[in-house]
């Protein structure tokens, strides 16, 4: 016997029954188990609003309700994620640090599940400095800081594995226009949880204010394109303006 099945409920209804009423009476048993039968849906239902009411415990269409109310309305469940998932996401997401360069890395990490490279350009520690072994050297390694760029951040960002075109290699990979694994395709085709659209989002709402965050997409696996030492352009899709930095190695 639990709290709130029919023979609890039949107990307890029994027991503000006058005490000379038969116990082993058919009937009456059927009358009580009836009135149980109805009193246990209200109390199922009341259980199951209760447990709406908290993250711990919300499932489907009233967990995702939370995470609106909460979260701004590009934070949604992917698909086919089960409840659990998204309940860890759901409140990883909401008491995330913001604002902050550990913020935008937390939220790439998580939602790429690669670590993300973070280059602020008046940190000596990310773009090196003389007489630092091993951080600086022209065509060698590094990258050439700015102290007027105080409010610009570069962040390299890699798409989650899984992500792309079944069966399509990409640019540069082989194939050949209508032979090889070559095709005409868009961001629509991409087949992937993660979206760039999600990444540009997570750098959005973690940045500081007055800070422009510059974002490069790269594959996954955390290989970054090759590039020929000079010219490395981060795009900002929200700014109609570019801004080259001078990668060295």
């Amino acid at each position: 016997m639990a709290t709130g099945d029919i023979d609890d409920i039949v107990r307890r209804l029994r027991s503000t029954l006058p005490p000379w009423f038969p116990t082993d009476a058919p009937v009456l048993d059927s009358i009580l188990t009836g009135s149980a039968t109805a009193f246990k849906a209200s109390y199922d239902f009341y259980l199951g609003v209760k447990a709406q009411t908290r993250i711990a415990t919300a499932s489907g269409f009233f967990l995702d309700l939370i995470a609106f109310d909460f979260l701004p309305p590009s934070f949604i469940r992917r698909d086919q994620e089960s409840d659990e998932l998204f309940r860890v996401r759901t409140l990883r997401e909401i008491f995330r640090e913001r604002v902050t360069r550990k913020g935008i890395e937390g939220a790439l990490q998580d939602l790429t599940r690669q670590k993300p490279q973070i280059i602020e350009l008046w940190n000596a520690g990310d773009t090196g400095a003389y007489d630092l072994p091993q951080t600086l050297g022209y065509d060698a390694a590094g990258y050439l800081g700015d102290m007027d760029a105080k409010y610009d951040v570069l962040v390299r960002a890699f798409m989650p594995p899984g992500f792309g075109i079944p069966n399509v290699g990409g640019y540069d990979l082989g194939g050949g226009y209508d032979s090889g694994w070559s095709a005409y395709a868009d961001d629509e085709a991409a087949a992937g949880e993660v979206s760039p659209g999600d990444i540009y989002g997570a750098c959005e709402r973690n940045r500081a204010a007055g800070v422009i965050t510059w974002v490069q997409i790269n594959p996954a696996g955390g290989v970054v394109i090759p590039v020929e030492p000079g010219a490395l352009i981060f795009n900002d899709p929200d700014n109609s303006a570019w801004l080259l930095m001078f990668l060295l190695g």
